[in-house]
């Protein structure tokens, strides 16, 4: 028989919830997040051996998932405004003979942006 009591109790046992606060330009949020029972064990494990709080590591978590979903959705709506526009792509080899560049000053400068972070 599946009582109320008893979806809690497995409730319970599968998830955690997790309460972490930080501190941005003076102000304090709390949040609740779930975690599976392994999740919690992997951040403490993680936290532990480094000697970092589970705050921190959620916070990387937040910030880079976070910009890794505005770098999608801005590139998602660059693409639709740019297919909206009517206008024509042209292929790379083209585009680089256009600018009168070589592939080796690409890659060069490709390089740059990766190591100077802006890539």
């Amino acid at each position: 028989m599946c009582t109320l009591a008893s979806v809690a109790n497995v409730h319970r046992q599968r998830y955690y919830n997790v309460y972490m606060s930080y501190t941005r330009m003076g102000e304090t949020l709390t949040i609740t997040i779930r975690l599976t029972k392994d999740e919690e064990d992997r951040l403490n494990a993680l936290a532990e051996r480094t000697g970092r709080t589970k705050s921190f590591y959620v916070r990387t978590a937040v910030r880079t998932y976070l910009e890794d979903l505005e770098d999608a959705y801005a590139a998602d709506e660059a693409i639709r405004e740019f297919e909206a526009s009517g206008r024509k792509s042209v292929p790379l080899s083209e585009a680089i003979a256009d600018l009168g560049l070589t592939r080796d000053e690409l890659a060069r400068a490709g390089d740059e942006m990766h190591s100077s972070g802006d890539l």
